[in-house]
């Protein structure tokens, strides 16, 4: 995983001992690129990705399963401007900040056509998460395309917030990807990462102060920011992801938005549609 808030669960179920290190390994990232990297090289079993990365990875690696919607956000990725920027109209002939042009394009985008205002009238930027607030205090940039806990960072650090995820609701998922020969060979840790997922899930819902505790020292966030972070933050439970994976039109319409900008965008070939394989056996158990 990378430093995203949405995929702490895992992190939390490592702590609560939920997740039995001998049957997996957790391997977090700073930014979303290497996990790409390291997932497309074999050196990664599993990947939390965006839907959109998971759609750019079909590509590459043809027998791709989508097993878990981790997450969907709802206000925890948003478009940030400096202080003296107050309307997303004063974007334009400036230069905005993305980590990658699929997420971080794509929400640009929803935010721009929500004023109005084209994509060629800002510049973009490709600039790794963790590195947006220097090139925000260096005025590089008029603004960024973030996301938890870079979020709240910046806006304690007083930037504004021009648009985020809860106004374009359900359209950023994120979710759990392996490689086919993963489901043969390691059906029993892939089961028992999902299980621990869950676990961690009804911890953070039912014990909410203590897991509150045990993610702020990773998260870099305090008690009360971690938990407003988290209300901008949907996770599906095992019913809810089961009628996600197993109805192919529950994620078509987002998937299909986001073809549409990663073509227009030159994400994807043009050719072909990449199809995601989505299974919800290893939820439901096999």
């Amino acid at each position: 995983t990378n430093v995203w808030i949405g995929y702490e669960p895992f992190y939390l179920a490592r702590e609560i001992n939920a997740l039995d290190q001998d049957k997996v390994r957790l391997v977090e990232y700073t930014s979303s690129l290497p996990v790409l990297n390291a997932f497309r090289n074999g050196l990664l079993d599993v990947a939390a990705l965006t839907l959109d990365e998971s759609l750019v990875m079909t590509t590459q690696i043809p027998d791709l399963t989508v097993v878990a919607v981790l997450d969907i956000s709802n206000g925890a990725d948003a478009l940030l401007a400096r202080p003296n920027i107050h309307s997303i109209s004063e974007l334009k002939n400036k230069a905005v900040a993305v980590e990658n042009l699929a997420t971080g394009g794509y929400l640009l985008m929803r935010a721009l056509q929500h004023s109005g205002i084209a994509l060629t009238d800002v510049t973009i930027q490709t600039e790794a998460a963790d590195r947006h607030e220097r090139i925000l205090d260096k005025g590089n940039v008029a603004a960024v395309v973030t996301y938890d806990p870079h979020k709240s960072q910046l806006l304690a650090a007083g930037m504004r917030s021009l648009f985020d995820s809860s106004q374009i609701p359900g359209e950023i998922v994120d979710v759990l990807v392996v490689r086919s020969q993963l489901l043969r060979e390691k059906p029993t840790q892939l089961q028992h990462l999902l299980k621990a997922w869950f676990i961690a899930q009804g911890h953070l819902q039912r014990n909410r102060h203590d897991a509150l505790i045990k993610m702020q020292a990773r998260q870099r966030l305090n008690a009360e920011q971690l938990n407003l972070s988290l209300t901008q933050l949907r996770f599906p439970s095992q019913q809810e992801n089961i009628a996600l994976l197993t109805d192919p039109e529950k994620l078509s319409a987002t998937t299909r938005l986001l073809q549409q900008h990663m073509f227009h965008n030159g994400l994807l070939p043009n050719n072909k549609a990449p199809l995601l394989k989505l299974d919800a056996a290893w939820i439901i158990g096999r």
